[in-house]
């Protein structure tokens, strides 16, 4: 039987599945992907890029991927043959606008063609840092961090040093949560999920102790955001930069916060962050305008009936999971308002008010508005922000937005609502109705909001437009080298047959990342063992301090939100198609482009984005939904490995790192659940049949009956290997 065939049949199967789904109401994905993939043939997995452009067609000027040479794995994907031609919703031209207080530009996105407007001079609050240096952070001088630095200053290169060493334990365990009323499985850190926040002033040291007290899996901990300057080693990657953290053993991490602003903490074993385990991240520093109050994070989260390990299983091979519910701070009502909790914030009138959102879902994008309020955005993940004014900002998966709202409507009580982004986020609570969160006006009843959205919704799966994006410190790219040095990076989607079964594999430029737990890259390098096999997918960076650029091109309908470890991303450009180095070169930016860690690479889309190599080590490059990970969405940059050994030698020798190491490979020697994917972000089977509850509890045998009965509906085994 062809995979097409199979495909087809998946198709069927999907539609038994879903309808047994509580809230599975979303657009058929798995007969979209089963169209894409009519007429295309099998192939034997490259070792190469296959979406770079062929002799025949060289003219977009771009250089071939040199994918490094090892094993080939024994493995069938499907070509993805013509590409259909899909675009992206178009969102309003109204979405963005631009501070009154400087003369203004106008231009046009490249992500979405609409007609944006930004600020040619900065606020006054910047300003005030220029002239008057040196002075203490208060609300009327927020851009101000003392002797030496502010909100001008390379965070890159010059941090304080605070001598300040703050110390955190979190201790993982298996429980319950109830984020919408009703008991369900989850993974708690420190007994709660999402886990505590973790707070320290710029510069200061951080120690904290991850204590995993799960059942039977292991564990580890990612600072999502943070560059980890020279310090590759406190990354929190297992089978990269360490062994995972077996049950029953610790270790403690350690590093700076050179950066400041928000981000978050997650898992990065298996699909275990969408289980619980994260929580949100708060360097306090400089803000680009003034504020008074600082309410925090929000992060926003996605709920599934089913575990994520059994919602990553059913997306293998069925296409997205639908959410039942979007949460605030691990909380929301029912959609239909019968049970659970909203969140709640209280704004003073008068006050203008900081607000930290944090996208921490596995898979959907955001649209945040309070209604009936502007959104003044002063930072974009870790980066501050020439400060603009939307009313709806768009978040995908891992971005973080610091935005302030000035507090002048008249008192009463407003919907805080993250609208999902319909053209990619598959939820049964779009945010347009009462399941929300409640911004409460001082002195306003206890009444539920009767406020309406502040703007039309986008449905477009894009993030802001690039030309609002503007960091305060400015930092160029060299453009001399692009055309000569530029290298292409297609992903894309095929299918693969396992031992019984048949499941999409995500892959960049033709490969599908698989990890090995128990050999970390970083443990190799240092051996001065860089030679990989090809499933590792390991691209080599040898030379220092010199400029890379990538084109990462969508070869899918499906867009993903791309995260670089160890690094910004400087994005020169975005747009719909394929990029062509002729069509498309006058559209890049190289002058202070937006910097951040995650860009979301749209339908079909590309992005053209640089960095530079001055931070040695082993960084992933990965989607960050959940199931594309897992389905190998993802490849290694080694980082100057000839500077690896003596920069990271005594830490990776040390008897720590050697603990973890050897009490992971005795737990893996008899662990119940065995790999079946890439290893970043999914789970395992248990001996031969399919077991797809992470930690199995007697607490809750009607609902662990009634998962079973959903995900064992078609199938009885689908094998101990990695897809």
């Amino acid at each position: 039987m062809k995979v097409t065939d199979i495909l087809v049949a998946a198709v069927a199967l999907a539609a038994g599945a879903e309808a047994q789904r509580p809230g599975a109401q979303r657009p058929n994905f798995a007969s979209r992907v089963s169209s894409f993939f009519v007429g295309t043939t099998l192939t034997s997995r490259p070792t190469a890029n296959p979406f770079a452009p062929s002799a025949a067609s060289s003219s977009s000027g771009l250089r071939n991927l040199n994918i490094p040479s090892g094993q080939t794995q024994t493995a069938s994907v499907t070509s993805l043959g013509q590409l259909p031609s899909i675009v992206p919703t178009i969102p309003s031209a109204t979405s963005s606008v631009p501070l009154s207080t400087a003369t203004v530009i106008s231009g046009i996105n490249s992500t979405t063609g609409t007609n944006v407007t930004t600020s040619s001079n900065t606020t006054s609050c910047i300003q005030d840092a220029k002239s008057n240096p040196g002075l203490a952070n208060s609300a009327q001088h927020r851009c101000s961090w003392g002797p030496g630095f502010d909100i001008n200053t390379n965070y890159y290169t010059t941090w304080p040093n605070t001598g300040k060493t703050v110390k955190y334990t979190l201790t993982i365990t298996n429980g319950t949560i109830s984020p919408q009323g009703d008991r369900k499985l989850g993974f708690l850190v420190n007994g709660q999920s999402p886990g505590p926040t973790i707070t320290a002033d710029w510069g200061d040291m951080l120690e904290i102790t991850v204590v995993n007290n799960l059942q039977h899996n292991g564990t580890s901990i990612h600072w999502h955001g943070l560059v980890q300057q020279n310090g590759n080693d406190q990354d929190g990657i297992g089978g990269v930069t360490q062994c995972p953290i077996a049950p029953g053993d610790s270790m403690t991490y350690k590093f700076q916060a050179t950066q400041y602003g928000s981000s978050w903490y997650h898992s990065h074993f298996s699909s275990q962050y969408g289980e619980g385990v994260r929580g949100p991240i708060v360097i306090n520093g400089p803000t680009s305008a003034n504020y008074d109050v600082d309410l925090g994070t929000v992060m926003i989260t996605d709920d599934y009936a089913l575990t994520a390990f059994q919602e990553t299983w059913l997306a293998s091979r069925f296409g997205p999971p639908t959410a039942i519910n979007y949460l605030l701070n691990g909380q929301n009502v029912k959609v239909d308002g019968s049970a659970g909790q909203r969140s709640k914030w209280t704004f003073t009138p008068g006050l203008k008010h900081k607000i930290r959102i944090i996208n921490a879902a596995v898979d959907h994008q955001y649209k945040v508005q309070i209604d009936q309020h502007d959104l003044l955005v002063v930072a974009m993940d870790f980066i501050p922000l020439n400060p603009y004014s939307t009313k709806e900002l768009s978040l995908s998966t891992g971005q973080r937005y610091d935005i302030i709202v000035e507090a002048k409507q008249p008192v009463g009580n407003y919907w805080f609502r993250a609208l999902k982004a319909g053209d990619c986020s598959f939820g049964a609570n779009d945010g347009t109705g009462n399941a929300n969160g409640i911004i409460s006006y001082t002195g306003a009843s206890g009444a539920l909001p009767t406020s309406r959205l502040t703007t039309t919704h986008s449905n477009a799966c894009v993030d802001e437009p690039i030309s609002v994006l503007k960091p305060v410190f400015a930092l160029n790219v060299d453009s001399a080298p692009f055309t000569s040095a530029v290298s292409s990076l297609g992903v894309g989607v095929g299918t693969v047959r396992t031992t019984n079964d048949t499941v999409f594999q995500w892959n960049i430029g033709g490969i599908s990342q698989v990890i090995d737990w128990s050999a970390p890259v970083l443990q190799s390098s240092v051996a001065s063992v860089n030679q990989f096999d090809t499933a590792r997918h390991i691209v080599s960076l040898p030379t220092a301090n010199v400029w890379t650029y990538w084109v990462l091109q969508n070869q899918f309908f499906a867009p993903h939100p791309m995260h670089l470890h160890g690094h910004d991303f400087f994005i020169l450009g975005t747009g719909t198609g394929t990029f062509s180095a002729s069509a498309n070169l006058g559209q890049l930016n190289f002058t202070n482009p937006p910097r951040r860690d995650t860009v979301q690479l749209t339908s079909q889309g590309w992005a053209v984005v640089a960095f530079k190599t001055d931070n040695p080590g082993a960084w992933l490059l990965h989607c960050h939904i959940s199931w594309h990970a897992a389905g190998g969405l993802s490849l290694g940059f080694l980082e100057r490995p000839s500077e690896i050994p003596s920069m990271y030698g005594t830490k990776v020798n040390s008897q720590a790192y050697k603990n973890t190491c050897s009490n992971w490979k005795t737990y893996a020697a008899t662990m119940v659940y065995h790999q079946d994917d890439s290893g970043l972000k999914k789970r395992e089977t248990i001996g031969g049949n399919v077991e797809l509850e992470m930690e199995v509890m007697d607490e809750m045998p009607e609902r662990r009956a009634l998962e079973k009965t959903v995900v064992r509906r078609e199938v009885s085994h689908w094998g101990n290997q990695a897809y």
